[in-house]
């Protein structure tokens, strides 16, 4: 236990001044980094294409977010172990946009697609939601009319944008998902207007 106490005291100092590759049995075994290199580690946003139009997406839809803070994080307070609401709002944008199956499905995306973890406002290395918090706050948000109004009008948001991307990426647009969000809170007032 020694020798190996006194190789990994070798490796260490090693790692601080560069990368130290640990080999075992003559093959590479782990790599060792500082911890000032790995807190450089690349930010998520110089992964994303610039030509996606989720790209271009994500400074307006944050504005428009933004606007509905208040009633958002009003809607969710009363679970302490909700989620902040923002992330959630861009999650189900997502959902709408690219037509993504159910709940589980989203979180799926959600976890492995870069983009829309970058979208949604994770970074490489934070832990998603579990999914059925994440299931819980979306229904909560969408039993409220404004909510589900708000997503409509970051839908057709999208749909004006599309131009800032090119013609590899296509919203899939879930129409039959957005009508039933409107007619969900349909008892709640003026019709949701559609996207």
């Amino acid at each position: 236990m020694n020798e190996c106490g006194k190789k990994f005291g070798t490796y260490a100092a090693k790692a601080a001044e560069d990368d130290v590759c640990v080999t075992r049995y003559g093959k590479p075994s782990i790599w060792m980094i500082s911890h000032a290199k790995h807190a450089r580690s690349p930010d998520i946003e110089k992964l994303i294409p610039r030509d996606h139009p989720l790209y271009h997406l994500r400074e307006p839809v944050d504005a428009k977010i933004a606007a509905h803070a208040g009633l958002l994080h009003q809607l969710l307070s009363d679970n302490p172990r909700s989620p902040e609401p923002e992330p959630v709002v861009r999650a189900l944008l997502i959902y709408a946009l690219f037509s993504i199956g159910p709940d589980r499905a989203l979180h799926f995306e959600i976890s492995y697609n870069m983009l829309y973890r970058w979208f949604v406002g994770f970074t490489l290395f934070d832990d998603i939601w579990p999914q059925e918090t994440m299931s819980d706050a979306t229904r909560r948000l969408l039993a409220h009319r404004d909510v589900v109004t708000l997503v409509h009008d970051l839908v057709s948001l999208a749909k004006s944008m599309r131009s800032f991307g090119t013609d590899e990426y296509e919203f899939r647009i879930n129409y039959a998902l957005l009508d039933a969000w409107r007619l969900g809170v349909a008892s709640q007032g003026e019709p949701v207007p559609l996207a």
